[in-house]
């Protein structure tokens, strides 16, 4: 069942509780236009808590605005899986931007 976007954090963890079967669930958050970098760290961190407070087995992706700068602080908010387009596509050397974000991604494997 697909949640509407710019659903309440406690109504989408609370509608996960009632899947009884899922090969894959994720929560995307998209932060491409955010201005409030906090905010949205903030936001990641709450998800992830209220995730693990409900044992629940779902991942969070973060798409949008995601850099070499700022994907550890993603990470650490709670994010595992991260989409980092424009950053890598418009690098100046695609590969070395590729090879910088494997080895941040393995520090935190």
């Amino acid at each position: 069942k697909k949640i509407e976007k710019n659903k309440n954090l406690i109504s989408v963890i609370n509608a996960l509780k009632n899947i009884t079967y899922s090969n894959n669930i994720s929560l995307v958050v998209i932060c491409s236009n955010q201005k409030n970098k906090a905010n949205i760290l903030e936001k990641i961190k709450k998800l992830k808590s209220m995730i693990d407070e409900r044992q629940l087995s779902v991942d969070i992706q973060v798409d949008g605005g995601v850099k070499l700068s700022n994907v550890e602080e993603v990470i650490k908010a709670g994010a595992n899986i991260v989409v980092a387009g424009s950053a890598v596509f418009n690098a100046e050397c695609v590969e070395d931007t590729i090879a910088s974000f494997k080895k941040i991604f393995k520090a935190y494997e």
